[in-house]
């Protein structure tokens, strides 16, 4: 009797998109998920800050700016008053705010494990030497190696290295990078500290919050000589007198209006930036289309400005690792060639 139950059990899950496998067989953390996923620290001195609040004047001043400014480039498709909790201002390294740690595709302790061992093999800058993580304002940590890694660490250095190749970023006497839509500052923060001969990283965003978290956050890092943290009234004003070698656009733009983008990719074409990288979202064909949430493809519109695709990257470089790694995806690679 009870070899017929198994045999009808082992035909049964299958047929249901479920497979038993033997306890033996299962890590720690599928037996216990919280095993699996990183150590949150939810308190700590940079988190109680009485700056990080909705009601700070400067927040309200910047959100008065953005309310006032061109409704193409600040009508948000993804965004709204509510995103970011009064919590939310203090945790804004955390899973739920600008980089996804605990949901969507290979994410947790495995997929860490896997991408971390192999950004330490393709580490010819030695950015594991200069970067490490505290896990301030409640990123997502896990222990690998005897090191302490967060997502933010990286896919920072992943994104590094994959501009060096691109670019040759290590190797110029100096350079001056653009980042539309730079969050809380998460790549600024690793280029400053990766490269010295970074000349100016500029950060930008639609959103209000993200460039008063920014502005906070390259305090807090004290990378204020490397970053300048520019609000969107002021970004035509500033590429009209600092000339770009590369702009990018990590996730960014899979959340905006179709309008925004076609604004952000005409300021672009106008200031005659040579180099753009765009990592969209993986939700239509994993990152290898360029696409919005609502899934309308946007490339049309990068072309439309002079911008020519020169190739489609993926995230890693090893087959395996984008199958398992950490959130794979794609770099898309555009030059200007004029209009």
């Amino acid at each position: 009797m009870k070899r017929q139950i198994w045999d009808f059990l082992y035909r049964f899950f299958p047929d249901h998109g479920h497979h038993l496998v033997p306890s033996a067989a299962l890590f720690d953390w599928q037996k216990d998920p919280a095993l699996g996923r990183g150590k949150v620290r939810l308190e700590g001195p940079e988190q109680n800050d009485p700056r990080l609040r909705p009601d700070n004047p400067e927040l309200l001043s910047l959100k008065e700016r953005y309310a006032a400014f061109d409704k193409k480039a600040t009508t948000p498709l993804f965004w709204s008053n509510e995103h970011i909790t009064k919590d939310g201002m203090c945790h804004f390294r955390g899973s739920d705010i600008y980089v996804s740690q605990d949901c969507g595709l290979n994410y947790g302790l495995m997929a860490m494990g896997l991408t971390y061992y192999q950004a330490l093999a393709m580490d010819r800058l030695c950015l594991f030497e200069r970067l490490d993580e505290d896990g301030h304002f409640a990123a997502s940590l896990f222990e690998i190696d005897g090191r302490m890694v967060s997502r933010d660490l990286l896919d920072s250095i992943n994104e590094i290295h994959f501009l060096d190749r691109e670019f040759g970023l290590s190797r110029r006497p100096g350079f001056t990078m653009l980042d539309i839509g730079a969050g809380y500052g998460r790549l600024a923060h690793r280029m400053a500290r990766a490269l010295p001969n970074l000349n100016r990283y500029l950060c930008t965003d639609a959103v209000p919050e993200s460039t008063f978290l920014c502005r906070h956050y390259v305090e807090h890092r004290g990378i204020g000589d490397k970053v300048d943290v520019v609000p969107l009234d002021e970004i035509e004003r500033k590429l009209a007198t600092e000339p770009i070698d590369v702009a990018v656009n990590i996730h960014s733009f899979s959340e905006c209006n179709m309008s925004a983008i076609d604004w952000w990719i005409a300021l672009l074409a106008r200031h005659r930036v040579p180099n753009l990288v765009i990592s969209p979202n993986q939700k239509y064909d994993g990152g290898r289309t360029l696409a919005v949430d609502d899934g309308t493809e946007f490339l049309p519109v990068v072309k439309k400005y002079g911008y020519r695709l020169e190739r489609v990257v993926p995230k890693y470089e090893d087959p395996f690792v984008m199958k398992h790694g950490l959130d794979p995806g794609y770099f898309h690679v555009f030059s200007f060639a004029g209009t």
